[in-house]
């Protein structure tokens, strides 16, 4: 037993170690860029669909906002940015990659149930493929639950809510969250993420092969560096149809951010909104821009400066009980 404790501490150290290298160097560097790229060739589409041109300066005044620096709401977005710059690595990739703690389990458990066999004849290329896609929707599970228990459970919505306390939207606000939100995110991941590891693992009878950039799973990778920061960005990027009951695309999002009670709790998902879909939170955004505010009712009594926002959220849940309850959860459309 305690060698077995000792093997799992060293994996999840050295992952975590793994995760902080990716977090601190690469990641901040590489999203930041993309975003730009991504959305430069999202913007001049819609120009050009118009029948209008797209200067550099049009450009940088939808990605760079006087609101990020010059709002209340904007400084906050940049406070918590530096603050989870430090606490988010080592807290979110701690307990994400400590999941590895459900892998041997979940194991031992399908072994009894079902019993061991012969690994699957397929090739390391698809395997790999197979267990890098199981492993995203996983992601993507972990956080529609997350999401949907902080929208109903008074005591997360309180940390929850740091987030939709933003009154404009901008690139930072991906990163306005609370660390205790970050903590039960990744205590959820760790779930949901391990539990699909060790059932890859008994599946192909022996320990799968992931592809990875930077230790990072590839399509969450992918989506981390050129898809979310667009969500928060303010553009206006909407996926309709069939293909907005697939992938949330950023004006689902921005639906989600809105301060109207027809859409609180709708669109919960990080990049597909097929579990929105499937437990009836969905709202498909319209092709055309929507006037929406953002922000949280005056009966969630706000917090006003920054330190407010890390310290409030603890008082307000300490004074939690059973009838306070956050703004219910949209009807799906």
């Amino acid at each position: 037993m305690q060698d077995f404790l000792s093997n799992e501490l060293a994996q999840v150290t050295h992952g975590a170690l793994r995760f902080l290298d990716l977090s601190f160097i690469g990641y901040p560097l590489l999203a930041f860029l993309s975003l730009f790229v991504t959305g430069y060739v999202v913007l001049y589409r819609q120009r050009v669909a118009r029948g209008k041109s797209l200067s550099v300066r049009l450009f940088l005044r939808a990605f760079l906002s006087k609101g990020m620096i010059f709002r209340s709401s904007g400084r906050v977005d940049v406070a918590l940015l530096v603050l989870n710059s430090t606490v988010f690595p080592v807290l979110f990739g701690w307990m994400m990659i400590s999941g590895q703690i459900f892998v041997t389990p979940t194991v031992t458990a399908l072994t009894h149930l079902l019993g061991s066999h012969a690994p699957p004849q397929i090739s390391a290329g698809a395997q790999a493929f197979l267990a890098t896609l199981a492993l995203f929707i996983a992601y993507e599970f972990g956080y529609w639950v997350d999401h949907y228990l902080s929208h109903r459970i008074p005591f997360l919505w309180h940390f929850h809510k740091v987030h939709h306390t933003a009154t404009s939207l901008s690139i930072v606000t991906v990163h306005r969250v609370h660390p205790i939100d970050t903590v039960v995110f990744g205590g959820i991941l760790a779930l949901t993420g391990g539990v699909t590891a060790g059932c890859l693992e008994w599946a192909f009878a022996a320990p799968f092969n992931l592809m990875e950039i930077g230790s990072t799973n590839l399509f969450l990778f992918a989506a981390m560096i050129a898809y979310i920061p667009l969500q928060h960005s303010g553009v206006w990027l909407a996926f309709t149809g069939a293909w907005g009951r697939v992938f949330l695309s950023p004006a689902h999002h921005q639906l989600h951010h809105a301060n109207d009670p027809t859409l609180y709790g709708s669109n919960l998902g990080s990049c597909l909104s097929v579990f929105d879909w499937m437990f009836g939170t969905l709202k498909i955004p319209s092709a055309e821009p929507q006037k929406l505010t953002f922000g949280v009712s005056a009966s969630d009594h706000p917090p006003v400066g920054i330190l407010d926002h890390v310290v409030q959220p603890f008082l307000d849940a300490g004074r939690t009980t059973s009838s306070t309850a956050p703004a219910p959860l949209a009807k799906a459309s």
